[in-house]
């Protein structure tokens, strides 16, 4: 997994270099539904908790990951798409993400997502102009049998739909 990335975006929680982080962003992935955020996000939520308990770095996250995470002080919480009823999807969490660390000046976050949706969602920040680093330490995260999202499901699915994602997302020019 770590072999995907540059090793200079690849960062230790436990070592010095942890300090030039402004920000942890986390992103979602599939929920069970409006009040259940599921498996796949509880996990994710763990993580980001053990990492904040570990750096105090302020927390941008995703809603699902936010309602894991009721007692954690949180930065922001990205709840819907600025545009009302229109899906929230990558681009606009890590978009809204970035106006967001725009008014303090951060540019440095550590991005935290399922590690199979972690490739698209770090081409989409570092686009957006965030500097972005990728923990070492990142676990693998299960896929949710009882997603509201079928693709986010089973990895075979997953994988198809980051298929088509990515070539949209090129052709768009959030890539």
């Amino acid at each position: 997994m770590k072999e995907k990335y540059p090793p200079e975006e690849i960062i230790h929680i436990n070592q010095p270099e942890i300090r030039k982080i402004n920000a942890i962003v986390a992103l979602s992935f599939g929920s069970r539904d409006s009040k259940k955020p599921g498996l796949s996000n509880q996990e994710i939520a763990d993580f980001v908790k053990k990492l904040y308990q570990s750096t105090s770095v302020p927390l941008i996250l995703q809603r699902e990951i936010a309602e894991c995470l009721k007692e954690t002080p949180k930065a922001k919480v990205i709840y819907e798409h600025r545009i009302k009823g229109k899906y929230l999807d990558t681009y606009e969490v890590l978009y809204q993400a970035k106006q967001f660390c725009d008014k303090f000046k951060w540019k440095n976050i550590l991005l935290i997502a399922h590690p199979d949706h972690l490739p698209r969602a770090r081409l989409t920040a570092k686009k957006l102009g965030f500097n972005v680093y990728i923990p070492y330490e990142l676990p693998s995260i299960s896929y949710d049998k009882q997603s509201i999202k079928p693709w986010t499901r089973e990895r075979w699915r997953f994988l198809l739909h980051e298929l088509k994602s990515g070539i949209i997302y090129k052709i768009q020019g959030k890539i």
